[in-house]
């Protein structure tokens, strides 16, 4: 394992969460005005990414995000979360980990 760098194994699934922010690390509500979209990059090709936003009473900014992996190519990969409002886009910084072979299939 690369400690500077996470690993995921290939037929995991791949989940977590994002926290949506202003630019001073506070959460912000999510309403319908915002959309968000999110997808993995591995060799060039690119993996959609499946997003729900969280109850926002109990999960202010809260977005989950799960992807099945069985599909993908090991690799460095590359995710971002870009968020759009109206004529506004945003992109998230990278988050890069590896995706790596399993020993028992």
């Amino acid at each position: 394992m690369n400690t500077l760098r996470p690993s995921i194994t290939l037929g995991d699934t791949f989940f977590g969460t994002w926290t949506y922010v202003d630019e001073k690390g506070h959460p912000i509500a999510i309403n319908d005005e915002l959309i968000f979209k999110s997808s993995i990059k591995i060799n060039d090709k690119k993996y959609p990414v499946e997003l729900t936003v969280l109850d926002q009473t109990q999960n202010i900014g809260g977005i989950a995000f799960i992807v099945q992996t069985s599909d993908w190519s090991r690799g460095i990969a590359e995710m971002d979360l870009k968020v759009m409002v109206g004529e506004f886009i945003k992109h998230s910084e990278k988050y890069c980990f590896n995706v790596v072979g399993s020993i028992t299939e």
